[in-house]
Formats: structure tokens, sequence, C-alpha cells
């Protein structure tokens, strides 16, 4: 994502919940589940609503732009992800 990017220019935003885990090969890796949008207010605060919250502590929210739809998401054979522990709501 670029630095200069405005999130004001978005009426919704994505939260996002990020859980750092480690592969099997021992690397680091991250786990990314949207759990919930956030609206701006008039007075330039944000309204945030929380579909789930995170379980740990270690566990981290951002607040970022919606994602762009891949070009392959219309395909009939597009990937199907399957639920994980971080789509648990509690």
């Amino acid at each position: 994502m670029p630095d200069d990017i405005n999130l004001k220019q978005h009426n919704r935003l994505d939260v996002m919940g990020i859980t750092e885990y480690e592969d099997r090969e021992g690397q680091q890796r991250s786990w990314w589940t949207k759990i919930g949008s956030a609206f701006w207010n008039k007075d330039g605060s944000l309204n945030v609503k929380m579909d789930y919250f995170p379980r740990s502590p270690s566990q981290s929210i951002q607040i970022r732009p919606p994602r762009e739809p891949r070009e392959d998401a219309g395909s009939g054979g597009s990937r199907q992800r399957r639920p994980g522990k971080a789509d648990v709501p509690f």
C-alpha cells in the first residue's frame, strides 16, 4: 500500500484482524480476516462496526481502504477459502 494513501477518500473502510503465526517451514506469516467496517462521521471521526472481536491480545486490528475486487473473482473456478480459527467470533 502506498505511503501517501488518503483514507478519507473512501466512504467505507475495512476493519481487519491480523493474526501472526509460524508456518510449517518456521517462517512468520499473517492471517488477515475482515472483522468489521468503519465509516466517516461529519466531524471527521470514525464509526466502527465490529462483526468479530480478536480473541488474543497479540492480534492486531487495522482500518484500511476496501480491497479492489480481483480480476479472477468473477470466474466460476475461483478458489474458495476454508474457514479458519480467525473466523470464529469468540
